[in-house]
């Protein structure tokens, strides 16, 4: 499960040090850029959501109250500039809009990206532990979203390598999260994120 700050981390935070803000950054903007994705199911305008989040998180970073406190506010602000990027386009969809109902609850946003946080690092944890190039290849399509001929190109391999490592790399994946149906779902929805969006 990803931690809060210690003590120290979350001073040096409050005090502006840059080690502490890229603790920061790296333990929440993948949950967060998820949480985002999937309100506006925009690839680009989440990445620019979550990246603004954090510039007005580091605005306040002297303000912040607690460790606990930083990830509320990052699900927070994301949530509200999501709700105006929609209304900003026009696009609420009813199951949007359905789910945006429920993120006005803060007692079920706590606990929704509690979830999340845990079910994120399991899936990490998974894709760490895959074969040297099934990792790589798995990372290049599902983390930086590089199409199967982009991670042929950039590896000097054949596409049909790509999917065939793509297709290894989710067996093994299914097999290790085998005990959490949950971090299943949330690699199922990954791949049909990354899938929905490459045709977008």
């Amino acid at each position: 499960m990803l931690q809060y700050l210690n003590a120290d981390e979350f001073s040096a935070f409050k005090e502006g040090d840059h080690t502490a803000f890229k603790l920061v950054f790296d333990t929440y903007y993948q949950p967060l850029y998820y949480f985002i994705i999937k309100l506006i199911a925009n690839k680009e305008e989440a990445e620019e959501i979550a990246l603004n989040s954090f510039h007005k998180l580091f605005e306040r970073c002297a303000h912040m109250e607690s460790a606990a406190s930083i990830r509320s506010f990052l699900f927070v602000t994301a949530r509200n500039n999501s709700f105006d990027y929609l209304r900003s386009v026009k696009v609420l969809k009813t199951n949007q809009k359905q789910f945006a109902e429920k993120m006005q609850d803060e007692t079920f946003l706590q606990f929704e990206y509690e979830i999340k946080d845990e079910l994120v690092e399991l899936v990490r944890k998974a894709v760490n532990s895959l074969p040297a190039e099934c990792r790589k290849i798995f990372k290049m399509l599902y983390y930086e979203d590089l199409t199967p001929n982009e991670v042929a190109e950039i590896l000097n391999i054949s596409v049909s390598t790509v999917y065939n490592q793509k297709s290894r790399a989710l067996q093994a994946l299914r097999i290790a999260l085998a005990g959490h149906p949950m971090a299943i779902a949330l690699l199922l929805a990954m791949v049909c994120c990354q899938q929905c969006l490459a045709k977008a």
